[in-house]
């Protein structure tokens, strides 16, 4: 049975800036009234699950499951930012890709779902603007993490038919940014809802969010 979202998704599309940590590289921000399709509410429209985590390379990251601190141990990266307001901050790890064309990736959590070792939530992730480079608290990726992918295999510059062919149920065509939901039990009365929003540039991808999150 199709249902709406749990509104704990919106917590990865509104993104809460003030107050950001000395110069930290923030990630792109999205409303929810800037995703294709919202108007109904963002049910569930794939079965295949959108992300679920992260590989850089042979090192796995697990949304809801691998901690910011222990990632920021086995990567070299800059400071662990933060942005947001008293009852509501995120955290995150950001790295510079070199796989071809720059890109930039943040790795992002709170204490509220992350816990305090602050699990990562969710990744988003965009192309960069040319002369555009690491900067001190987005460092370079070293080479041995690439290639960064989602774990279903989506990533920056994948064509919107290379997308469309792997989520066949989810209407791609003539949309700027849309997006791919699927919710699965968790056992008792849990569930886990895993989102996904890709937007377009010259029929690639160019930017994406994507985030886990189990709710009841």
């Amino acid at each position: 049975m199709l249902k709406s979202f749990p509104i704990a998704v919106l917590f990865v599309l509104a993104w809460i800036q003030p107050g950001l940590s000395d110069d930290a590289t923030a990630p792109p921000g999205l409303t929810s009234d800037e995703v294709d399709g919202q108007e109904s509410g963002f049910p569930p429209n794939t079965d295949r699950v959108p992300a679920a985590g992260l590989n850089l390379g042979d090192f796995r990251v697990n949304f809801e499951g691998t901690g910011l601190f222990k990632i920021a141990l086995a990567i070299p990266s800059g400071p662990l930012s933060e942005s947001g307001q008293e009852h509501y901050n995120r955290h995150w790890l950001c790295y510079t890709i070199d796989q071809g064309e720059r890109q930039r990736l943040w790795i992002t959590s709170d204490y509220e779902f992350g816990g305090p070792e602050l699990a990562a939530l969710g990744v988003t992730a965009t192309v960069l603007q040319e002369g555009e480079g690491a900067t001190d608290d987005c460092p370079l990726l070293p080479p041995k993490y690439n290639p960064v992918l989602l774990d279903s295999g989506v990533w920056l510059g994948l064509s919107r038919w290379d997308l469309a062919t792997k989520f066949p149920s989810v209407r791609i065509a003539g949309t700027t940014r849309p997006y791919f939901s699927s919710v699965r039990p968790a056992g008792g009365d849990f569930e886990v809802g895993n989102f996904l929003v890709v937007e377009f540039r010259h029929d690639r991808i160019f930017r994406l969010w994507a985030s886990q999150t189990t709710t009841n």
